[in-house]
């Protein structure tokens, strides 16, 4: 990798730093009960944007080929500025009062949070896709702090949900207006690049069949406790330090779909995607490890005496989710070279894991069981087709 990739990267953790502070915020701020709903909304944004990632995978493709035409056009700053407004009207309109349940306006402005997520998302895929790991590294150090600099003080002042939702839609926005005046000066390169793994709706339908898998297979696990095991309220502080084990090695394969696309031979193709697997595979089992080890004793301080028995827990969601950063990568290797056999097994194996917990037959420890083993799985469906992917 390069040392600006390597910076991204480095970026990336940063951001995903601010990320688990305004958790851990929320946490110290609220009864777990309360925050098992904060943790639940915010499962419900993850597999609402996750689905959004084949956006920025496409967007990245199609950046780092400079047919970015078309995206520019529908991240207008007066949109962008238009959506930050209605967010401000219904956040004053909604009033004061603690939300603990989906109501009309935090359904609102959970809406409104996802739809200029887009706007993020796709100004932020149009930066790395450029090789601009600077820009993408301003624009999501841009998000994360803003995100946290405003939900704090309203969750505090006794907004709840709404107050979370209405932080994060002005963040985006802020920081999507932030991209498109860093986009303004950005020059296409003018290498020629090698011939596109496929059409853009292959290519759209390949990363939403992987990244609504992962977004379903690494989020269920919160939903999955807060309905069917209400009385378990630690579960979601715990699951958010065992989430460490995806998270983390996850934002290392940030900078991988960019250098993917301007590859000129399947060796260098697959040089770089046996370099990226060997880095996020041991840092993910170093992330296990350390949850193992120190999950308890953190949670206990950083979340309050409520969590300090939470070490099973705790273990329980690291291993669930050991093997998805492999998936995460694997997922752009396969968008790339435009294979969909990864894409297939990612969304059978969201759809089965789904039905699982929507039955509510098995505990909490065979759900982690079932998400590793379906995990497991498509790293090794994605393994065997490694020759064609890495072309």
């Amino acid at each position: 990798m390069t040392r600006s990739a390597g910076m991204a990267v480095f970026a990336a953790l940063i951001v995903m730093g601010a990320g688990y502070f305004l958790q851990l915020g929320l946490g110290r701020t609220v009864a777990p009960s309360e925050f098992a709903f904060l943790q639940e909304t915010l499962a419900f944004y993850m597999m609402a944007t996750l689905p959004l990632q084949p956006v920025g995978a496409v967007v990245t493709k199609q950046s780092a080929r400079n047919e970015d035409q078309f995206w520019n056009e529908v991240t207008r700053p007066s949109a962008i500025a238009l959506a930050m407004v209605v967010v401000l009207v219904v956040f004053v309109w909604a009033g004061r009062s603690s939300a603990s349940d989906w109501d009309a306006s935090t359904l609102l402005l959970f809406a409104l949070s996802v739809m200029t997520a887009v706007a993020f998302l796709i100004t932020n895929s149009l930066a790395v896709g450029h090789l601009d790991f600077l820009g993408s590294t301003i624009i999501q150090t841009m998000q994360a702090s803003v995100r946290v600099a405003l939900a704090l003080p309203l969750v505090w002042w006794g907004t709840g949900a709404r107050g979370l939702w209405c932080a994060t839609a002005i963040a985006n926005g802020t920081a999507a207006l932030c991209a498109r005046w860093r986009l303004g000066g950005t020059k296409p390169t003018s290498k020629a690049l090698p011939p596109a793994g496929g059409p853009i709706r292959r290519d759209f339908a390949i990363a939403v069949c992987c990244y609504v898998g992962i977004a379903v297979l690494t989020q269920i696990d919160l939903v999955y406790a807060r309905r069917s095991f209400p009385e378990v309220t630690t579960y979601a502080g715990a699951a958010l330090l065992g989430k460490f084990v995806f998270y983390l090695p996850a934002a290392a394969s940030i900078v991988v779909l960019p250098m993917l696309v301007r590859v000129e031979t399947r060796a260098d193709g697959a040089r770089l995607m046996k370099k990226a697997m060997a880095v996020v595979g041991g840092f993910s089992l170093l992330c296990l490890a350390g949850v193992a080890v120190f999950g308890e004793w953190l949670a206990g301080r950083v979340l309050g005496p409520e969590y300090a028995r939470s070490g099973t827990y705790i273990t329980t969601s690291g291993w669930a989710m050991l093997p998805y950063p492999l998936v995460n990568l694997l997922a752009s290797a396969s968008l790339r070279a435009g294979r969909v056999r990864l894409a297939i097994s990612s969304l059978a194996a969201a759809i089965l894991a789904a039905a699982v917990a929507g039955s509510g037959a098995v505990s909490l420890r065979g759900l982690a069981a079932l998400l590793v083993v379906l995990g497991g799985a498509l790293v090794i469906i994605a393994w065997f087709d490694t020759e064609n992917v890495s072309g």
